[in-house]
């Protein structure tokens, strides 16, 4: 099975959000940081910056909760997705993620899906923080 996932690097990371802005564009048609399914938060007075993201796991604890199997893995992207017209909002995957990425908003769970292969993300990166890994 390969896998893709992104990583990101904390220290060449300046928390611009341009990733989040363009998620949250190319899944919903608006510039939302509360809708990006990538969430990169910077604490302006210490300057930490800290990250919650979809890590694709090999074995995903939230497709593996998920009582009508909404999620599943997608070969040929190399990547878990989310059938949202099963998902029926439980919340079982977002308490299951070990990454607090999954997240629940109104009447959506996002789960980052890679951009059906095209990881917008890291392609907006200026800093070049955010990178697809295949294995």
């Amino acid at each position: 099975m390969i896998r893709r996932y992104i990583t990101w690097n904390k220290d060449m990371c300046t928390g611009c959000l341009s990733c989040m802005i363009v998620c949250s564009e190319i899944h919903f048609g608006e510039s939302s940081q509360q809708l990006a399914r990538i969430q990169i938060q910077k604490d302006d007075l210490s300057g930490q910056v800290q990250s919650r993201y979809c890590r694709q796991c090999k074995k995903a604890q939230c497709a593996e909760v998920c009582p009508v199997g909404a999620i599943t893995f997608d070969s040929g992207l190399g990547a878990w997705r989310m059938d949202m017209s099963l998902c029926t909002l439980c919340g079982e995957c977002v308490k299951a993620c070990p990454f607090d990425a999954l997240r629940m908003i109104g009447e959506k769970t996002l789960k980052c899906d890679l951009c059906s292969g095209k990881a917008y993300c890291k392609r907006v990166c200026p800093t070049g923080a955010i990178v697809v890994v295949r294995r």
